[in-house]
């Protein structure tokens, strides 16, 4: 609250078609 006004938190979604899988695994890893 202190960094920003919003009531809210945005939630964003980005489909990826493709991408390394070594990246997609640290992604879903880091995120999950």
């Amino acid at each position: 609250k202190e960094t920003h006004p919003y009531q809210v938190p945005e939630i964003a979604e980005i489909a990826i078609a493709s991408t390394n899988p070594s990246y997609l695994k640290w992604l879903v890893e880091s995120t999950a």
